[in-house]
């Protein structure tokens, strides 16, 4: 239940830990409703994001002797920067973008600049959406390829201070 969030977009410290605002950017085929297809459910959602929170809280099984609580904390971000609102005022921290079953934004995305490029023409389509200082920004497309064997990845982070790379 880590909601709370500062007026600029900041993490904010309450109490011990760190909250760290999170936009879930949801790239899925036009007429999806949540939970179908490629549109995750805001259970689905918050699960993953349960499931994070107890990983830097050392709350999760199987986690190791060395597992510590690094007092981090993630929420679903409260205040929208960019837009005026979010496009669904139950879902915080929610946007959604509905694009055509074709568009190869979808489908094998690959882990290098012009396809970083191609999401942030759809999901950040001025400076001041989500800047990656004041938001952990988390997109959910269809496939990633592996740049190594051309295969597929669950997911990806660039290493921090990745040059030219434009997402988080």
């Amino acid at each position: 239940d880590y909601i709370n969030q500062n007026g600029n977009g900041n993490p904010t410290v309450s109490g011990n830990d760190v909250l760290i605002p999170v936009v879930i950017h949801i790239l899925h085929v036009q007429g999806e409703t949540p939970g179908q297809g490629l549109n995750l459910s805001m259970a689905q959602i918050q699960s993953q994001l349960d499931k994070l929170n107890a990983g830097f809280a050392a709350t999760i099984q199987n986690t190791g002797q060395w597992a510590v609580d690094t007092k981090i904390r993630f929420c679903l971000a409260q205040i929208p920067m960019g837009p005026s609102q979010w496009p669904d005022t139950n879902e915080p921290g929610i946007m959604r973008y509905p694009l055509n079953a074709f568009d190869g934004r979808l489908d094998n995305f690959y882990p290098n600049i012009g396809s970083a490029n191609g999401l942030l023409s759809v999901t950040h389509p001025a400076s001041n959406y989500f800047p990656f200082d004041k938001y952990l920004n988390i997109w959910c497309v269809r496939s990633i390829t592996n740049p190594f064997n051309n295969g597929t990845i669950a997911g990806y982070s660039p290493l921090p201070l990745g040059g030219q790379y434009p997402l988080d």
